[in-house]
Parts: structure tokens; sequence; C-alpha cells
């Protein structure tokens, strides 16, 4: 009884720890954005490779293809201040005693990137930031010991996300990108991007 008692203390203790450090970033990205300036545009695919919810018991994930769009704004030669979007396509899943489930993703980030050579042809950059995934959940269908599932819930989870990326420039506006995005919270995620990056400057 006193070690759950103890487990329970604990995760509350790092849910407050990751509340006090969302908000410590959101800080520190405004006052930042107070000082950038706008320099390119990226857009390409997602992959979400691990993007799963669990709510009343039922677990729902988003294994999908999703649209990506960001935008950079430059604090310094090596920092970009880089906030953006990407919408994955719904995910059905159909259930052998009839019904389905129905799972759209659409998440809105500001992350921080440093570049190691910003100058080079080839650059690899690191990046941390927030991420505020909203989940849309449709589901209805029978189960053989629950009864029925009659589930139609909005979902808005704010988490931190940190990842890795590499660029290669193609012309001298132009770059092409490959990054792995991983958001920490309520629902992990483990998300793979390619696309093409101009320079608007």
């Amino acid at each position: 009884m006193g070690y759950l008692r103890a487990l329970i203390i604990l995760n509350r203790l790092n849910v407050m720890k990751r509340n006090k450090l969302f908000f410590t970033i959101v800080l520190f990205l405004s006052i930042m954005s107070a000082k950038a300036q706008f320099s390119n545009i990226r857009t390409g695919l997602s992959l979400a490779k691990s993007a799963i919810l669990e709510i009343e018991g039922e677990e729902y994930s988003n294994h999908n293809l999703g649209i990506y769009a960001d935008a950079h704004y430059q604090l310094g030669k090596k920092f970009y201040l880089v906030p953006g979007l990407e919408l994955f396509l719904p995910r059905k899943e159909t259930f052998s005693m009839g019904g389905e489930s129905k799972t759209t993703l659409l998440n809105i980030y500001a992350d921080g990137y440093y570049y190691f050579t910003p100058s080079s042809d080839l650059s690899a950059y690191l990046i941390g930031g927030l991420n505020v995934a909203f989940w849309h959940l449709q589901d209805q269908h029978e189960t053989a010991y629950s009864g029925d599932v009659d589930l139609k819930e909005n979902k808005i989870l704010p988490a931190l996300s940190t990842g890795l990326g590499l660029r290669y420039e193609v012309t001298y506006k132009a770059y092409l990108f490959t990054q792995a995005r991983i958001v920490i919270g309520s629902s992990n995620q483990l998300i793979w991007t390619n696309g093409i990056q101009v320079l608007l400057d």
C-alpha cells in the first residue's frame, strides 16, 4: 500500500515538473519571437509512427501520413524559431463484431532549431520546443464483454518536443530535409518528416 502511494506521489511530481518546464519554454519562446526575423518556409509529408491515446480503457492511434508546413524566424546565425503544424489523415479501424472508429490528429508546435553548420551544403540540426496535439475521436462498435462503445470526443494535449534533422542544399534558395521529432506528453509520438525548404530572404 505504501509502495502504491509513493508511485502516485512520484507521478504527480513528474506531471508538475513537466508542466513547469512547458510554461518556462512558452515564456522563453515568446521573448525570443520579439527579436526574430522571418527567413523561410518549409513543407513536406510526415509519418506518425507512434501516436497512441487511451480513453476509457480503449486505445486509439494515428499511424498515418500527414501534411506538414512551418516557417523559420531567424534569432541568430545558428538559432531559429520554428512555428508550424501537421495534419494527419484520419485513421479508420473496423471491428469484427460490427462498427468502426476514426481518429484524426493535428499538431501545432513552436520549436527552437539549432543548426550546427548553417552555411554548409549539408547541415544537421537539433530540435526542441512545445507541441499541442488536437485529437478528434469517433468510435461506435460492439464488444463481446463490455457492451457497446459509443464515443465522440475531442482532446487537446500540450507536450514537449525534441528531435534531430538533416538538410541538404539543392540550389541557393532551396533545401531538401529529413527529420525525426519525438513528442513527450500524455500522448507520445514519433514523427518522421521529409520535405523541401525554400528561402525567402
